[in-house]
């Protein structure tokens, strides 16, 4: 069973109860291009992002549409309730996102009474930033038109 490390806790995740589960692919595991490519956890959002590369997009808005359809796919590990980094390369320029996410701004330490309200509840949670990462990375870097 693994065990995860979380604030100084030790988390115990039977995989097995998850429900659904984790299916790996049946699908071809190894693919060659010439022109780019897309890889992700799931073979449907994959597709996604080469269907975009199809239509003429670049290698930002496959990666817009690939991270979009896995929030549908994996909700829980890549949804639009979380934050997300990017790293790109253009023109020998490498460029960092930071979707680091924040507290809002009304969430200091005199707020919080005790040691477990900063840990459990409304107070425990970030302002997610994954769509915001996107927005910018598709306005900013994409080609092809928002949908």
């Amino acid at each position: 069973m693994p065990t995860l490390w979380r604030r100084g806790r030790i988390l115990k995740l039977d995989l097995k109860s998850i429900e659904g589960g984790f299916t790996p692919s049946k699908e071809k595991k190894f693919s060659e291009a010439k022109k780019g490519m897309v890889a992700s956890a799931f073979p449907d959002a994959t597709k996604a992002g080469v269907k975009i590369l199809q239509r003429g997009g670049n290698a930002v808005d496959a990666a817009c549409a690939t991270a979009l359809a896995l929030g549908v796919c994996e909700p829980q590990a890549s949804g639009i309730g979380g934050q997300s980094m990017a790293i790109l390369h253009i023109n020998g320029k490498s460029i960092a996102i930071d979707g680091s996410s924040r507290s809002p701004s009304l969430a200091h330490s005199s707020k919080y009474s005790k040691k477990r309200s900063r840990l459990v509840g409304y107070r425990a949670t970030t302002i997610p930033s994954t769509l915001a990462v996107i927005g910018f990375l598709h306005e900013r870097y994409g080609r092809l038109e928002w949908p």
